[in-house]
């Protein structure tokens, strides 16, 4: 049956991560439809006729990096071509991943740009007036949910209002503290986008997250349609550490009752890092070889 291209859909959203089925023309691949009903278009299309399963697999993934990337770069420039936070008719424009990507990665360039020393203005009083923007973003992300029309817009929005309320919880913080200056442990410490457009082919991540002098090279994997966790104080503390561990080649392990978000805080972190997250049950009949089996 592999010798079908089509027999493959049962088994796309296993093997990509917010894949959810692919689109196929006239014996190729020309696009995927993602998980929330979002399509993004290969180009050109990965031909599957009279090519084995394992090749054309590996190009359709090849392929989805580099659309992602290039969608997230063009959302990126998008969002810093727009003067304010008034317009947001471009939010809906393209698939969640790379709207909410480019709206955190602006809320790090224009902190940084306060904190920066030739900002012309004395950093406690710019951010004690960022502040003020807080509540009329996140009004405005709250009223646009009234107009989403699709699962993936909805899950947009929402993702959204929790990014501009923890956006606002962190620079609360920052003037609660005094920052005034990039290299201040506050400002280190929290999570964050980094932005290197690169003409460097041989240097394929122009996208980082930061947290604590540490840069995580963003994975690309396409997600499709999220609801991003709200953050909490404890919840903020535990990815730190997590990504503090995955900086240094380590693990971590989160522990606490069941049913306190131990799972969707993992799965949340792999979500902003756009990294492939497997999930399984080590019951008490786990033995090494299906461990082994899984990490092959």
């Amino acid at each position: 049956q592999t010798r079908e291209a089509v027999h493959v859909q049962p088994f796309v959203s296993k093997l990509f991560e917010g894949v959810d089925s692919f689109q196929f023309q006239g014996g190729a691949v020309c696009g995927a439809v993602l998980l929330g009903g979002e399509r993004i278009f290969l180009h050109p299309p990965v031909a599957t006729r009279d090519v084995e399963l394992e090749v054309w697999l590996s190009h359709v993934d090849d392929l989805i990096y580099s659309v992602v990337r290039e969608g997230l770069r063009e959302a990126v420039e998008s969002r810093q071509s727009i003067q304010g936070d008034e317009s947001t008719e471009w939010l809906f424009e393209r698939p969640q991943q790379f709207s909410v990507t480019a709206v955190h990665l602006h809320w790090t360039v224009e902190i940084e740009t306060i904190l920066s020393p030739g900002s012309g203005f004395p950093p406690k009083l710019a951010l004690a007036s960022y502040t003020e923007r807080f509540g009329k973003q996140t009004a405005r992300f709250i009223s646009l949910r009234g107009s989403a029309t699709s699962v993936a817009q909805e899950a947009a929005t929402a993702s959204l209002v929790v990014l501009s309320l923890h956006h606002r919880d962190v620079v609360g913080r920052l003037v609660q503290a005094g920052v005034t200056s990039l290299s201040d442990f506050e400002w280190q410490a929290a999570f964050r986008y980094c932005w290197d457009p690169s003409s460097d082919p041989d240097q394929p991540y122009d996208l980082s997250l930061s947290c604590l002098h540490g840069l995580l090279p963003y994975g690309y994997e396409a997600y499709g349609a999220h609801h991003r966790l709200l953050v909490t104080p404890l919840t903020e503390r535990c990815r730190t550490a997590l990504l503090g561990a995955l900086l240094l080649g380590l693990g971590g392990a989160v522990c606490g009752p069941a049913g306190t978000g131990k799972t969707q805080l993992i799965k949340d972190l792999s979500v902003a890092a756009a990294r492939a997250c497997m999930i399984f049950n080590c019951a008490v009949g786990f033995e090494t070889l299906v461990v082994t089996n899984l990490l092959r």
